[in-house]
This record gives structure tokens, sequence and C-alpha cells, in this order.
């Protein structure tokens, strides 16, 4: 039975690019997700990486769709038909924080060892800070990112919570936020002496980002006769 040394060294010796994390959907079909090696080592071996399910049709809701692939490591081959040298392992598919996931078609290992919870590790942290730091980074000289991203009042609220949970209180965000808009485009299309000029000037302004762009690609493509002597 192959270990996470194994399969490290595996790696290792055949100058491997990519693992790629195969699993079947509900229905049958072959699903996977694709990392490069600098993510690959012996916990994410052991205790698998989230995704979301609710990507998956048929599967999970978007309200409860944080959902773990666990590598079965014995499966562990190269892919003779990549590009880039990739290994291929086969995942069962467990629920957060329980067991093998209802519907899962592929062999489950049976319940997670005593005392694991699958997706709340140590490497969900490391996630963690590094959604901490990296919107502070784009944020950086940018007004309009500094007002979107409030990284102390999410982690506050969502630290150490399924990522659904904030799925949802995203989308409810997003949705209020947006909501004033139909209202307002609904306005200002009954009001002609408002709108139209607002059109026409982007309507003057995308033509002549354009015009210049389909003419390079007119004469590349041979759409553009020569003049005739």
């Amino acid at each position: 039975m192959k270990t996470a040394k194994d399969v490290l060294k595996s790696i290792k010796d055949n100058d491997v690019k990519y693992v790629d994390l195969r699993f079947t959907d509900p229905r049958g079909k072959w699903q996977h997700v694709t990392f490069d090696i600098g993510m690959i080592d012996e916990e994410i071996c052991a205790e698998g990486t989230m995704f979301d399910g609710s990507s998956i049709a048929g599967w999970k809701a978007i309200n409860e769709s944080d959902m773990v692939l666990m590598p079965e490591l014995k499966t562990a081959v190269m892919d003779p038909f990549t590009a880039q040298p990739t290994m291929v392992i086969v995942c069962d598919v467990y629920e957060s924080g329980t067991g093998p996931a209802t519907l899962c078609p592929t062999p489950a290992r049976g319940a997670p060892p005593e005392g694991s919870k699958p997706g709340t590790t140590t490497r969900d942290a490391r996630h963690a800070a590094l959604l901490d730091a990296e919107p502070v980074a784009l944020a950086a000289g940018r007004d309009e990112l500094r007002r979107l991203v409030a990284v102390a009042t999410v982690l506050a609220e969502f630290g150490g919570s399924q990522f659904s949970s904030f799925k949802k209180r995203l989308a409810e965000a997003a949705v209020t936020k947006l909501a004033p808009i139909p209202a307002e485009t609904v306005r200002m299309m009954q009001d002609p002496a408002e709108i139209d000029p607002i059109l026409a000037d982007g309507a003057a302004r995308a033509r002549a980002i354009a015009q210049p762009i389909m003419a390079e690609v007119k004469d590349v493509v041979g759409l553009v006769r020569a003049p005739i002597a």
C-alpha cells in the first residue's frame, strides 16, 4: 500500500509538475481538479482538500456545498497523455467534517479515522492566513478595493466556520448591493434626454477603441483587398 512518502518520492523521481485529483459525480461522470506540485504534501495526502460540491451538477446546494476530496494513494499513477508530467490520483468524496458523501459513487474507504475531521485542518488555517493577506495586498493604493475588502470583519464573523456560510452571506450582500441598479436603469430609460447622450458617448468611445483593432484584424486575415493600380 502506498504511503504519502511513496507518492511524494514518485513525484520527485518522475519530475511531476501537476497532480490531478479525480473523482466521479453522482451520475458517474469523471470530474477533476489539478494542483501544482507546490500544493501537494503529506498533509493533503492524509487529510484531503476542500472543494465546492455545488459546482457539481446534482450534488449539493450552495448553502451546504463544503466537501472534501480524500486521495486514495494506492491509485496514484502517471498520466501518459499530458504534455507536462502529471500524476493522477483517484479520490473518495467526504462530507466536510463527517464521512463519505451521500451519492458518492467512488469506492469509499469508510468513515475517517477517529478524531479526524476532513476539511478542518491546519492547511485550512494556512489558507485563511493567505486569504487574510491577499486582499490587503490587492487593496494597496486602490480606494475601490479598500472599500470592498474588510478582512478583519470577515475573519471575525466567519473564521472557523464552513465556507458555505460565507458564500451565502456574500450572495445576500451582493444582491442587496446590486438591487438599486435595475430600478435606476428603468428610471433612466424613461428619460431619453438623460440616457441618450450617455449611450451616444459610450458608443463613440467603443467605436474609437474598436476601429483600429478591427482594421488590423481584417488586414491580418485578408479581408481587406489591396487597391488595384
